[in-house]
């Protein structure tokens, strides 16, 4: 068992993951070149892939090229030149004009790394389709929505990620096609919910775990097609609606301490070892649905024989991709690829490309190898244009070259990151401090909040406690967090929201309240355990120390049904 090269972990390299990697070494003039097994361990892969994966932080800089402001994953303190989506995507400029040639001396990475110091960045990930979503990233479809992100086909949704397919949703993680949600987290085709999780076909309820089918309950957990439950007791409608009645949903004490005492409460619940529905031969995976010979994959759907995949959708022969799929094959150690076909150790790729090999942020286009930013292109090699011929005898020789100093195979390198960790997507699953994120030789990004634009700041704890207390003017006030002081502002149409739903004002910043959601969910790091119920193995994200009862699945069904 081999050990991971960072963490010295011992990891297992199974028969079938080096069959995926013969089958996915590509053949460049006739040769093959084999994908070596990986020398971390699926974590740390991950980790590493996260580390150029700035999902949520956004900055106000402006367009290197036609000088209006714009909103950036950059900050302005970031060495690149930065384009707004319109002149990104135009043809004001020419990619191959940052074309350069291989050094054979030299470290591919690092020469990679030069082009990408040079080549325009795309200000925010943001489709052309977006109407009135400026402050969104990775996102598409969008109408009418703030500060979501990893977002697609959602009108009227705020502070979110990972939404496809909602409506007036605000403060939410995993949910999808769903409408009226507040504070959930991994819910699906639900209306009208607040401070529910892992929920599916719920209408009108209040702090739910695991519930299937429900309506008009409140405070219960392990509901299958119920209805008038009251703290997992069954009442009739009359004496459902008194007792809610009585609960003011609107003053921020009250919800408080209802959130504190549901913590505790759904203690009492048996905990299927996974989350997930209409699989077939999954494994070690966690919050995956409709899939079929999959492993360690999380948050996926519609997944056929893919493996190390997280955040991962509609696509098949895969190992190692972080998001997002929609149609990808024979993908391997990238991140954020989609549309595609043969896309290995890539990053930001997408429509209808097929055979990139160490490439970022290009598009709809075949046959590259280390090139950024190109589109509509093929046989091009650090952005520079070659015949078929010179680009196979030249794309072979740098791969020769990276398998004698130990860079094939491997994703690029956290030290050429355009960001700090604690910007990105890696700092939200594997949390490091700044003393060991230096220690790697990784970066780190200091800022201060701007301050914000406002008539005056006041602490959480002095705002009113009830919704009908608060004051139209509370929108040009700024707000500290109570949890860490940060002040933050609400807009217009989250203010209206919680009116109109009967809901507190939040009292904690939104980056806070993503944190606390976060929270919620298990890691993504897979133990053997027991069935606390027939003692059978299992493979699941509760770790063995974890207090939770945790079921196999059919002692949990018995439990449920």
């Amino acid at each position: 068992m081999p050990s991971c090269k960072q963490c010295n972990t011992g990891f297992e390299i199974a028969d079938e993951d080096r069959k995926f990697y013969d089958k996915i070494s590509p053949v460049i003039g006739g040769k093959k070149f084999a994908i070596p097994e990986p020398a971390m361990c699926p974590p740390c892969r991950e980790q590493l892939r996260l580390t150029w994966k700035n999902e949520r932080n956004l900055f106000k800089r402006n367009c290197d090229l036609c000088e209006k402001e714009t909103f950036s994953i950059y900050s302005s303190d970031k060495p690149y030149l930065i384009y707004c989506k319109d002149c990104w995507w135009s043809d004001k400029w020419e990619p191959l004009d940052y074309g350069q040639e291989y050094d054979p001396n030299r470290s591919f990475f690092e020469q990679f790394n030069e082009l990408l110091l040079k080549v325009p960045k795309f200000a925010i990930h943001q489709n052309n389709n977006a109407e009135n979503s400026e402050y969104t990233t990775s996102t598409t479809r969008n109408r009418n929505c703030y500060l979501i992100s990893s977002a697609g086909h959602n009108e009227d949704c705020y502070y979110g990620i990972f939404m496809p397919r909602n409506k007036n949703c605000v403060d939410c993680t995993h949910v999808m096609d769903s409408q009226h949600l507040y504070e959930c987290v991994d819910c699906d085709k639900s209306y009208n919910l607040a401070f529910c999780h892992n929920v599916k076909d719920c209408s009108d309820s209040k702090f739910l775990y695991d519930c299937h089918g429900s309506r008009n309950c409140f405070f219960s957990y392990g509901l299958r097609n119920k209805q008038y439950m009251f703290r997992n007791k069954q009442l009739s409608k009359e004496e459902y609606e008194k007792k809610i009645a009585e609960i003011d949903f609107t003053s921020h004490s009250v919800v408080k301490k209802l959130i504190t005492e549901f913590s505790e409460f759904r203690k009492n619940h048996t905990y299927l070892y996974y989350e997930g529905m209409n699989n077939e031969n999954v494994v070690a995976s966690d919050h995956i649905f409709n899939s079929k010979n999959c492993a360690y994959c999380f948050d996926c759907n519609n997944l056929e024989d893919c493996k190390f995949c997280g955040w991962y959708n509609d696509s098949k022969d895969s190992y190692d991709v972080y998001a997002f799929g929609y149609g990808n094959e024979m993908c391997y150690n990238s991140l954020e690829v989609g549309n595609a076909h043969n896309i290995l150790m890539c990053a930001s790729s997408w429509d209808s490309s097929f055979n990139l090999y160490y490439c970022f942020s290009c598009h709809t286009s075949q046959d590259l190898f280390g090139c950024a930013a190109l589109k509509h292109n093929k046989f091009c090699i650090l952005n520079k244009k070659y015949s078929k011929e010179d680009y196979e005898k030249k794309v072979s020789e740098i791969i020769e070259n990276m398998q004698k100093n130990g860079e094939w195979g491997e994703f690029f390198p956290a030290q050429f990151s355009h960001f700090g960790y604690n910007e990105t997507m890696a700092n939200d699953f594997y949390p490091m401090s700044k003393e060991d994120v230096l220690k790697y030789g990784w970066k780190w990004h200091d800022t201060a909040d701007e301050p914000p634009k406002a008539d005056k700041i006041i602490p959480a704890s002095r705002l009113p406690d009830k919704t009908s207390e608060i004051p139209e003017d509370v929108l040009n006030w700024a707000i500290e967090c109570g949890e860490t002081g940060r002040p933050f502002k609400l807009i217009s149409q989250e203010l209206k929201f919680y009116r109109e739903h009967n809901l507190p004002i939040p009292h904690l910043h939104p980056d806070e309240r993503y944190k606390q959601r976060l929270e919620l969910r298990n890691t993504r790091r897979v133990y053997e355990r027991k069935c606390a119920k027939c003692q059978s193995d299992i493979q699941t994200t509760y770790s063995p120390d974890s207090s939770e009862k945790v079921y196999c699945e059919d002692c949990y069904l018995k439990e449920v049904y």
